[in-house]
């Protein structure tokens, strides 16, 4: 089936956001507050009444939020204005926009911006009314089941979070007064706190994989992402190489990524901005929880370092805190944290599949062939 495109311009009008700075909010508003990456506050006041739609105009460029009501819509967006209801339906827009990818007609400056004439140029297939909200009403559902489990992956993370400080408490404070030592007192001589390799050569099919701070997502190793360098570079890093159970931290960038080295990383490496930290006489993944804990997470904030690229000295990695409660809790915690990552890992590859599917559903709806 064969639909006519129309330009964005002809459809709809985008108006500006209104600078709105986070001490002139109201907090508990009646108002939601948008920016160009969604809900970012509350207000007494609004800007626009919704429903309608909020495209990132500076930062999350080309991004799109469905408002469900009316809101305030800050500098950094654009608002929606459908010019006739009759023709176009908003939640048919919303998947129109998303599958447009305005992001790839952002203006490269020093802050990336979408210009409002080049986004009215637009073209998106216009089939009758009716066909629009049939298309919207599937493509909906299809978001609903990638959003539900998406909640469950973040809540399953939330909940091993909380079941930490009620068997621990909180690192920092130490309510249970368990016995607190330095981080590198539970390292060996042999294998102590280090970071890799300093550039990593060309990838190879057949090279030896290293793991940068991007391949640790949810506190897991993206296996899939690691790339592959040339083993003469391995040979010079060679104190960094991994072994399965080490715990990786990000110190550059996005400083306390963690994640446990699987088995099927032996012996790879790391790239300068993440550390190794192989533990002794402390359990790697109550470690890597307790390095999690807003206490700790808040300890290191105050060690970083640096102004256009933020990071961690490795000194001060090796003087984070850690309480050593008895082995056998220790154990007991990091069996539950096995068996909520191997549902976490059957969920995160269910998501997957639902994104392809949801990718190949609306290429075809905006083909007619649904």
């Amino acid at each position: 089936m064969s639909w006519s495109e129309e330009h964005l311009g002809d459809l709809i009008r985008l108006h500006y956001g209104k600078a709105l700075k986070q001490p002139d909010r109201v907090e508990g508003g009646e108002f939601p507050v948008f920016g160009a990456s969604g809900r970012v506050g509350s207000h007494n006041q609004a800007t626009f009444l919704g429903p309608s739609l909020i495209v990132g105009r500076k930062g999350s460029v080309g991004e799109v939020t469905y408002a469900e009501s009316s809101g305030w819509v800050i500098d950094t967006a654009f608002y929606a204005e459908v010019l006739d209801a009759r023709r176009l339906d908003l939640r048919y827009l919303y998947h129109a926009l998303v599958r447009a990818r305005l992001g790839t007609k952002a203006i490269t400056t020093s802050i990336p911006g979408l210009n409002r004439d080049d986004a009215y140029q637009t073209p998106i297939p216009l089939p009758p009314l009716s066909e629009q909200k049939r298309i919207a009403a599937i493509l909906d559902k299809a978001d609903e089941v990638r959003r539900k489990r998406t909640e469950t992956i973040r809540l399953s993370e939330e909940l091993l979070k909380s079941a930490f400080l009620e068997m621990f408490g909180d690192p920092v404070t130490n309510p249970k007064g368990w016995p607190v030592s330095e981080l590198d007192e539970f390292i060996s001589s042999e294998r102590p706190i280090t970071y890799g390799i300093l550039k990593p050569g060309p990838d190879l099919a057949d090279g030896v994989p290293y793991v940068r701070v991007v391949d640790i997502q949810d506190g897991v190793v993206v296996v899939e992402r690691v790339r592959r360098t040339s083993k003469g570079i391995d040979h010079e890093f060679r104190r960094s190489r991994l072994r399965p159970g080490d715990l990786l931290m990000s110190i550059r960038g996005h400083v306390g990524r963690l994640a446990v080295v699987p088995p099927e990383l032996d012996g790879a490496n790391i790239t300068q901005d993440t550390a190794r930290i192989a533990p002794v006489g402390v359990d790697a993944l109550y470690l890597m929880y307790l390095i999690q804990s807003p206490g700790i997470q808040f300890w290191m904030t105050r060690h970083v370092r640096g102004v256009a690229v933020r990071g961690i000295n490795i000194g001060d990695v090796r003087r984070i805190p850690v309480t050593l409660p008895p082995a056998s809790k220790q154990s007991a915690f990091s069996e539950l944290v096995r068996r909520a990552l191997h549902q976490k890992s059957l969920s995160t590859h269910s998501l997957a599949v639902e994104e392809e599917l949801a990718q190949g559903l609306t290429q075809r709806a905006f083909r007619g062939e649904l």
